[in-house]
């Protein structure tokens, strides 16, 4: 694990999860420039090393992320940026509260 958990998660882990939760590395946030600078790769705010869903909730996710795995892992660096730059943008994915988790 890449990040440090500052809270208590009990609370967090076990509530019902209307989208898959990600973290959002509020650390590093550089909105302007990420979109400034889409497709050269060089920000990525969604950290995938704390994930949580309920249920299907992330069925669409995996799913069309099986699909077209190999373009996926053509066109981006990694799995972050691929959540990112298709799914951060498009408000299809939450994100763990500011002040949980920090690198």
């Amino acid at each position: 694990l890449d990040v440090l958990i500052r809270k208590e998660v009990t609370s967090m882990v076990t509530r019902d999860f209307k989208k898959p939760t990600f973290i959002l590395n509020h650390w590093n946030m550089k909105k302007e420039n990420s979109f400034k600078w889409f497709g050269k790769g060089s920000d990525c705010h969604v950290n995938s090393s704390f994930v949580m869903w309920k249920d299907d909730v992330a069925q669409w996710l995996f799913d069309y992320t099986d699909k077209h795995l190999e373009k996926l892992m053509f066109t981006y660096k990694s799995l972050d940026k691929y959540l990112y730059y298709q799914h951060w943008r498009n408000d299809r994915l939450a994100y763990w509260e500011e002040g949980l988790v920090d690198n």
